[in-house]
């Protein structure tokens, strides 16, 4: 009895042994959250041919079955007046126009013709200011940031690395404010982000910090500052510079998997 006892008790200590050995270590990530700024369009952007056409086919369509306005109405009383004056059929009650509808579109023509549309290329699209928010203003424009870690040069979004403590919209609301400084007058939609990825470490600085790499939650958020107000970034820690950027230069900017990580959350521009 003492002895099966004793083999009892080795093979548990030989299992505890062999647990502690192979049972893998929780893996622990550092969190972030980026935000992806956007200034909304602030002129309707042209239409593609088969838009043009469509507009068209609605507009004639419009023309066909609508009823007529008043200056339409206006003209026709002006004809129908013309004719029985012709035939000198005018009652009392039928006497000239003092201002006809004709006269109205002589006047109508002589105010359009001093008139002159804007152009809607800005000074920011002459300088090709790529700092600027006020250029390309039929198509949304992206915040990006140029970053220096180390010895590494980059662009990405502002980011910041999650503290105790913080919800992952307080640590959003932070990147902006720590990367951007407090001149940008945004609004962050909700609580949750729109969009995730992932990278690992290098060995070396998973062995320094003790974390096997970064998980990145990223949050959409819109510049709310009026179009004339002065939308500056003012760069903070390891910010070179900035940028507004379009998609198109945004692929060619960020990395691959943070570009897929945008592209999933945002609405095609086609």
């Amino acid at each position: 009895m003492l002895k099966f006892s004793c083999l009892l008790r080795h093979c548990s200590l030989n299992r505890a042994w062999y647990s502690s050995v192979t049972k893998p270590q929780p893996e622990t990530w550092d969190l972030l959250a980026a935000v992806c700024l956007e200034r909304l369009p602030v002129l309707t952007a042209d239409l593609n041919p088969t838009e043009e056409k469509l507009s068209e086919i609605l507009t004639k369509i419009d023309l066909e079955q609508s009823m007529l306005n008043d200056h339409e109405v206006r003209l026709k009383l002006d004809n129908e007046r013309n004719e029985k004056k012709k035939r000198g059929e005018l009652g009392e009650g039928d006497s000239d126009a003092v201002i006809t509808g004709l006269d109205m579109e002589d006047k109508w023509r002589t105010e359009a013709s001093d008139f002159t549309a804007a152009s809607r290329l800005t000074e920011a699209d002459l300088k090709n200011d790529i700092r600027s928010c006020k250029r390309k203003l039929d198509r949304p424009l992206r915040l990006l940031t140029k970053l220096k870690l180390g010895n590494d040069v980059y662009w990405d979004l502002p980011f910041v690395v999650r503290q105790d403590g913080e919800t992952m919209r307080q640590t959003a609301e932070r990147a902006v404010y720590s990367k951007c400084g407090n001149n940008l007058k945004f609004g962050i939609l909700g609580n949750s982000p729109l969009s995730f990825y992932k990278y690992k470490y290098p060995k070396q600085f998973q062995s320094k910090t003790e974390k096997v790499g970064a998980k990145v939650f990223i949050f959409k958020a819109y510049l709310t500052s009026e179009f004339f107000d002065d939308a500056t970034v003012e760069g903070g820690e390891n910010v070179l510079d900035y940028q507004w950027a379009t998609l198109e230069e945004m692929k060619t900017s960020l990395e691959p998997d943070t570009f897929r990580a945008v592209t999933r959350m945002l609405h095609s521009e086609d």
